[in-house]
């Protein structure tokens, strides 16, 4: 989820300071990319900007003029999560594919912004050298609710077809980083509740978890069975 910019190249705010913002394009507005294409965008295409203009697209590529050059001395980084369909559809608006704009549509870890720009500052200071500027700077106002799951051991089995110990499906589930925040039943079936990691964006049924039960178990140990059907009629299969 990251982005570097010259920070010599982010015009100043009023108050003589390098300011940058998150909004929504203005309706005709012209950007250019780092490939050198210009854009004309529309209030749905988010930008990040400094006090001239937009900087980059957000989620999808850097703007040409304010990207790192070979002189670059001073680098301002930015950590960011976008929504996914933002992100898709103003890629598919201005035909403009990037491996930012892939990850970010298919959902990326709200999480893991801080941690990544934290990860991104160490390792320039140990291959280029230099020195930190000052503190991070963070808005995050509402940050997710936390994601459960709860499986049920018996409906897992039923699924699949094959009999899997309530013990192992919780050791697949621990294996992939879930935490196992409570137990129970229901209709006499055992529960377990998983608290979902935030960079499994994936898992967000309880079919999921039986998805990862099922892969884990080893898709080849499930037996094939024939499909079981029902012989009837219907004034309606007809075709006419």
């Amino acid at each position: 989820p990251l982005h570097t910019f010259d920070l010599r190249r982010i015009q100043a705010n009023a108050a003589g300071l390098p300011e940058v913002v998150i909004r929504r394009a203005s309706d005709g507005e012209k950007f250019t990319t780092l490939d050198g294409r210009e854009h004309t965008l529309n209030p749905e295409n988010l930008l990040i900007a400094d006090a001239a203009g937009g900087i980059a697209l957000a989620g999808i590529m850097g703007g040409l003029h304010s990207g790192i050059q070979d002189d670059t001395t001073d680098v301002l980084i930015e950590s960011a999560y976008f929504t996914p369909t933002g992100i898709r559809r103003t890629s598919k608006s201005l035909a403009l594919r990037s491996d930012a704009s892939y990850r970010f549509e298919r959902g990326a870890d709200v999480q893991a912004a801080e941690s990544a720009s934290r990860r991104c500052v160490q390792l320039l200071l140990e291959v280029a050298g230099g020195t930190v500027s000052g503190a991070a700077v963070d808005a995050f106002p509402n940050p997710p609710q936390v994601k459960e799951l709860t499986l049920r051991h018996d409906r897992a089995q039923v699924v699949l077809g094959v009999e899997i110990p309530s013990e192992t499906q919780a050791q697949f589930l621990s294996g992939l980083g879930l935490e196992e925040v409570g137990q129970g039943s229901s209709s006499g079936s055992a529960t377990s509740v998983w608290r979902v990691p935030s960079w499994r964006v994936d898992l967000k049924r309880e079919v999921d978890l039986v998805e990862e039960v099922a892969r884990l178990f080893g898709v080849d140990r499930i037996p094939s069975t024939t499909p079981r059907g029902a012989v009837g009629a219907h004034p309606f299969d007809a075709t006419y």
